[in-house]
């Protein structure tokens, strides 16, 4: 037993490493081979010719030199002997020589000439001037086939072949040639060998019993019979750990300049007869869209690739019919020397005891094969129909794979085929195709660092939402957090805050990967695969989703705060004058009390309906910006897979990806955006114009305070009272009060004695939200008296607005100048707690507090200028998504310009109106 375990380890080492020799071996072709070697396809090698002979001019057999002929032909190859004079070194050259098919024309005599049977093992050439000596045994087999055994010849061959819609059909062509072919093969012919393999790749590698495959592993297994059998069409062992080997040991760079930047391929072609044709290496011949990509631009590593094109069968795809390819990845070893390794095919139509293992996305599942074929429109041709029937390989992807060390080392590359079936009697028919080139790499690694990721900030935005929807509760009197209302916030707020997740994960994600594949030199970045970009897109779909909910909750919450103008002018009194009228009488019986003047108050009230649609950058310019750089200055070509950044495409088949195309866009939109914001920020607000800080003097210079609560309890106060103590005055007057200021002739603006600070955070008791409501509540309370009393409803309801509009501004102003003795505040400075969480933690129950705000545009918070992230992340991520589905920034710019501008006027419409019922104004001086 122990001797025969190891005399069985030892036949199995000998096989596995003949096996490899045929996978991974020195490149050759056949112009490496000597004048008396030939290159032998079977063995992918140079063999040396016999005793007498030379290799023919295409180096693919050998013949017998000058003055021999062949005399035998043998499954060991020709014999050679001298000829005599006369004989095969005379070529007869008249064309009124007529001899069969099998025969020479031999001179006799001067201008007479005689027909001459070639002896075994030769064969006519095309003029029948010479006898040519057969490579292999099929010439004899066909010319004396008693001769032969025929231990297949009387079986019964299938040449049925089933299409992708799983039809079985009869192939003539196969029915016709199989059997010869096999009989060939056992014979000893390397030719009808090949022809059986060709015939194998056209049945789809399907083994069932009498098919081109079963008959070729019978003969493989006969290895006695004739040695050049032994080229397997399988790769052995399963496909997981082949593709896992690390033969290839060149050291690529992403710099297709440098010698080790470039991935050479080499394809041995066999015709359908299995003639070996040649070994070329041209990268056109992986696929049928030839017309454009270079051999010399197709191979630069790490450059990916997506050709896609339609093919006129009669014009294109007709010339590579009966053609079959054994393709080689071409590398050099660490001493130099060239090797080759066949590629491994994943044909994915590829049929095994009826069943596709192949169309698995388990890779222990599939089978690996080495030959493929681009058309056949031959093996179901049907001679009684004009219909014409291809089977083409209609997708060709290239995959590359990436060695988990990541220092510039591949695994072994494999090409994924699907062929496609096309019926129809137009010759001119089109079909479609396509070709890829794709690098990968285990995706274990990226995936493993997302869930960490997600899982280390998945609970902060939670803990970050409770905390927020905390805040809103206490700003709303809520007194549980368990409240209904506290809980829809508390989800409104994590999905706010999970969409800005989502969209920088992804972006930053995008944009690290997309960068530091572009700009390294080793392949150390890999581009991610299709099942992780969907992942991505997943999130980025998701972001956008909750940036809607987010965006549309916000603008509710915007057009459902309250705001009221609180005005400080005092009525005028006006002395009527009486001589009559001594002056130790009673003066108040002469004086007439004029009305405030309301105009002051239409006019901040329409600076700050303005100011509700005002936003910190432009959208139109943003989009302009964007399509600009992306398409004219050649910015989205930044998304092609391949190493640096340009401008123009290398060529035009390098393909950019969902991952890329993402990187780029959402890059170039946040450049603009920052430029924007930068540009705004610090020169326009600065230097030209400053809506806030100017409508903080309009209402000074109007004797107007602001009161505006985005809660029920919390809200921002801007102190307007004129330190003048009056507006209803002329330009004169208001020119000298100015000049005052200016001279500092009077007091500060402030709500504070000394101090210039108008601006403030309240934070207020319930008690002011009950007497609030209270007098709110009253505007329509006489309606229904006024429409009994026969009284203008319209009339009833103006006077009763103006009543409950003085009675607020004269609670408001007691609030103020803290005359309430039940109602009162504290001014203090936030703490750097409630700075950085934006909580309220001082106690207000019973006193509220006005919280100093020195950067004097917190309260912008209650417009669009204020929550400028929640638009633009959403029009970002909204261009973005548009643009990867269109694939057109054309269009998704137009569609984010409409979707945006038509919430904001939508908003704008509702917003002012929410105004005019807060603040109790007339609409109607609303401009």
């Amino acid at each position: 037993m122990i001797l025969l375990y190891f005399v069985v380890s030892f036949i199995l080492t000998i096989n596995c490493q003949f096996l490899n020799d045929q996978t991974n071996s020195v490149y050759l072709t056949p112009n490496n081979c000597s004048s008396i070697s030939y290159f032998d396809a079977t063995q992918m090698s140079c063999v040396e010719c016999g005793l007498h002979q030379v290799a023919n001019i295409e180096k693919t057999k050998c013949v017998c030199e000058k003055g021999f002929q062949s005399t035998e032909v043998s499954k060991q190859g020709i014999t050679c002997q001298p000829c005599p004079d006369g004989y095969h070194c005379e070529p007869c050259t008249e064309s009124f020589c007529f001899c069969e098919s099998h025969e020479i024309f031999e001179i006799i005599d001067d201008g007479l000439f005689q027909c001459k049977s070639c002896p075994n093992g030769t064969f006519p050439n095309s003029d029948q001037s010479i006898c040519h000596a057969c490579d292999d045994m099929s010439c004899t087999c066909s010319n004396e086939p008693e001769k032969c055994p025929t231990v297949y010849s009387s079986q019964k061959y299938s040449a049925i072949i089933q299409d992708q819609n799983r039809i079985m059909e009869k192939s003539s062509f196969l029915d016709e040639n199989m059997g010869k072919a096999v009989l060939n093969c056992e014979n000893g012919s390397k030719r009808g060998c090949q022809m059986v393999a060709n015939f194998c790749v056209l049945q789809n590698f399907e083994r069932q019993e009498g098919t081109a495959c079963a008959a070729l592993e019978q003969l493989q297994k006969t290895l006695s019979i004739w040695p050049y059998t032994n080229f397997p069409l399988y790769f052995p062992g399963d496909a997981e750990s082949e593709l896992n080997k690390e033969y290839i040991q060149q050291l690529y760079v992403m710099n297709e300049q440098h010698e080790q930047g470039r991935l050479d391929f080499a394809l041995a072609i066999y015709d359908i007869e299995g003639n070996f044709v040649e070994m070329e290496n041209p990268a056109e011949s992986f696929h049928l869209c030839t017309d454009s990509l270079k051999s010399s631009d197709s191979i630069a590593f790490g450059r990916r690739y997506l050709k896609q094109c339609l093919v006129s069968y009669k014009n294109k795809l007709k010339q590579r019919s009966g053609y079959f390819y054994e393709p080689y990845i071409v590398y050099k070893s660490t001493d130099g020397t060239k090797l080759k390794y066949n590629i491994p095919i994943l044909n994915r139509n590829l049929r095994s005891n009826g069943q596709q293992p192949n169309l698995n996305n388990n890779m222990d599942k599939w089978i690996l094969t080495k030959r493929f074929y681009l058309l056949d429109d031959y093996t179901l041709l049907n001679y009684n129909s004009s219909t014409i029937n291809l089977r083409y390989a209609s997708d060709i992807v290239l995959h590359v794979p990436i060695r988990v060390s990541r220092d510039g080392h591949i695994n072994n590359p494999y090409m994924e085929i699907i062929y496609q079936d096309v019926r129809s009697v137009d010759v001119n028919v089109m079909v479609r195709a396509s070709f890829q080139v794709v690098y990968e790499i285990d995706p274990t690694r990226h995936d493993k660092d997302v869930e960490i990721t997600m899982a280390v900030i998945a609970p902060i935005s939670i803990l970050w939402a409770a905390l927020r929807g905390y805040s809103w509760g206490r700003r709303n009197g809520k007194q549980l957090l368990s409240d209904a209302s506290t809980i829809v916030n508390f989800l409104l707020f994590s999905a706010a805050i999970l969409s800005d997740v989502f969209l920088l994960l992804t972006a930053i994600i995008a944009i690290w990967i997309t960068v530091s594949y572009k700009m390294q030199t080793y392949m150390f970045y890999v581009l991610i695969n299709e099942g992780q970009e969907t992942n991505i897109a997943r999130y980025l779909i998701t972001a956008l989703v909750l940036k809607f909910v987010t965006l549309i909750h916000r603008h509710i919450v915007l057009s459902n705060q309250q705001t009221f103008f609180i005005d400080w002018e005092k009525p005028k009194i006006d002395q009527v004058a009486n001589k009559l009228t001594p002056p130790s009488f009673d003066i108040t019986r002469n004086s007439r009390e004029q009305s405030v003047v309301v105009w002051r108050t239409y006019l901040v009230a329409n600076e700050w309906n303005e100011l509700q649609n005002y936003r910190k950058t432009s959208l139109s310019f943003q989009l302009i910006c964007l399509m600009f750089c992306m398409e004219y200055l050649g910015w989205s070509n930044f998304a092609l897979a391949e190493s640096g950044f340009s401008t123009e495409a290398s060529v035009p088949e390098v393909q950019s990806t969902f991952l890329t195309r993402y990187a780029t866009l959402i890059s170039v939109y946040g450049i603009i955006l920052l430029f924007q914001w930068i540009i705004q920020v610090t020169i326009i607000e600065r230097l030209i114009l400053d809506p806030f800080h100017n409508f903080i003097d309009l209402c000074s210079i109007s004797n107007i305070s602001v009161l505006t609560l985005t809660d029920s309890l919390f809200g921002y106060y801007i102190h307007g009272r004129s330190v003048h103590g009056t507006a209803d005055t002329g330009m004169a007057d208001m020119n000298n009060f100015l000049q005052k200021e200016r001279d500092n002739l009077c007091g500060n603006r402030g709500l504070e004695a000394g101090s210039d600070l108008q601006t403030f955070l309240v934070s207020l008791p319930p008690n002011f939200r009950k007497k609030y409501d209270e007098i709110m509540l009253s505007v329509n309370a006489n309606q229904a008296a006024a429409r009994i009393n026969g009284v203008d409803v319209a009339t009833a309801k103006m006077a009763n607005t103006v009543r409950v509009h003085q009675q607020m501004t004269v609670f408001l102003q007691e609030l103020v100048d803290h005359s309430l003795t039940d109602l009162d505040y504290v001014i203090r400075n936030r703490t750097f707690v409630e700075y950085l969480f934006d909580v309220d933690i001082g106690d207000t129950s019973q006193t509220g507090n006005l919280i100093r705000e020195t950067s004097e545009i917190a309260f912008s918070r209650c417009f669009l200028y204020g929550n400028e992230w929640v638009n633009q992340s959403f029009e970002a991520a909204l261009t973005c998504v548009l643009n990867l589905y269109f694939n057109n920034l054309k269009v998704s710019c137009a569609i984010t310009f409409v979707l945006s501008n038509t919430i904001r006027t939508l908003f704008a419409w509702i917003n002012t109106n929410n105004l005019v019922k807060t603040s109790l104004i007339d609409k109607r001086f609303l401009i």
